[in-house]
């Protein structure tokens, strides 16, 4: 039960990564973007300053595959409850600035 729980899978990438395009796939926005602090916190941050601008790029990419598969799925619905309820986060990034139009076109 603890390996199954466990929000690292083990430090397994593979693992990690099934898990994070599972969370896009089944429409788990936040669940996503809690693994994702989580990976962000536990490792990322820890990661030499020279991997820094590679882990946001990453995270921005990660976010943006979500938006795409919400908007290419017809789950409009989706798309504007991520967008609702991380307003905050995102509006202050200036490259989400034209993707908050993207669940009424």
């Amino acid at each position: 039960a603890d390996r199954k729980n466990d929000r690292s899978k083990g430090g397994q990438p593979d693992r990690l990564v099934e898990q994070l395009l599972a969370h896009v796939h089944q429409f788990e926005g936040a669940q996503l973007m809690e693994l994702w602090r989580y990976l962000d916190t536990r490792f990322f941050s820890r990661l030499e300053s020279r991997f820094g601008r590679t882990t946001q790029r990453l995270g921005l990419a990660l976010r943006r595959y979500y938006v795409v598969h919400c908007i290419q799925t017809s789950n409009h619905a989706r798309c504007r409850e991520f967008f609702e309820q991380h307003a905050e986060e995102l509006g202050a990034d200036d490259q989400w600035r034209g993707w908050f139009v993207l669940p009424f076109l």
